[in-house]
Parts: structure tokens; sequence; C-alpha cells
């Protein structure tokens, strides 16, 4: 079964591979339990990274923001992007350096990983 991709704004989805058919990238994954309702500072800042996915196994919505050093909160009402349960978000083409959170309600794992 393929896995829908989340794009920014409700833009068209594009589908792909299931997350196991994928090739992982090596440098960092980490995973994130049960955060609900809880706003998490899922990456750091990186000036050198080339490439991030998130993948939201929860059971609820997921929302990630990209901080700045003026917007620097996310919330369920103030976010950049918003991944149904079950569902992933991978940058296609710019990649941002900005540290990013998430908020999220239920259960389940954030698993997050950073190539640089």
């Amino acid at each position: 079964m393929a896995l829908t991709k989340v794009t920014p704004q409700n833009t068209e989805p594009e589908v792909l591979a299931p997350i196991s058919d994928r090739p992982s990238y090596g440098t960092r994954t980490v995973a994130y339990s049960n955060v609900a309702n809880t706003a998490i500072g899922i990456l750091d800042e990186n000036l050198v990274r080339k490439n991030f996915i998130v993948v939201n196994d929860t059971n609820q919505d997921l929302y990630i923001k990209f901080l700045t050093a003026t917007n620097n909160t996310v919330s369920t009402v103030d976010w950049s992007i918003k991944i149904p349960p079950g569902l992933f978000y991978e940058p296609q083409t710019y990649v941002t350096p900005a540290a990013i959170a998430a908020i999220g309600g239920g259960t389940g794992t954030i698993r997050v990983t950073e190539q640089n």
C-alpha cells in the first residue's frame, strides 16, 4: 500500500512507496513517543542540513513549524505543515536550516530523520 506524502498549504499530494521500501538517510534518526498536546523541538537549527523526513506514527494529526527568531512557537492553530496520522513529510526543493518544532494529540511516535 502506498503512503501519501503531505505537501505544504494543502497542495496536491504525491503518492510514494511505503516508508519501508524507501532508502533511509544515514545520519540521525530520532523517535519521540506520546507527544500529546506538548510542543517539542524535533530538529535544531542546522546550516548544513541536506534533507529531513518527519513521519507521523501517532493516531492524530501532527503539526510542524519552521521556527524563526520572531515566531518560535508551534500550536494546532499556528503551524507550517499538518501531517495526518500514518503519513510523512519530506521537502522536495528547499530544505530549511531552521529549527523545527511539532505538536500533536493522541498517542504514538513521531520519527524524524535528518541528513547532513
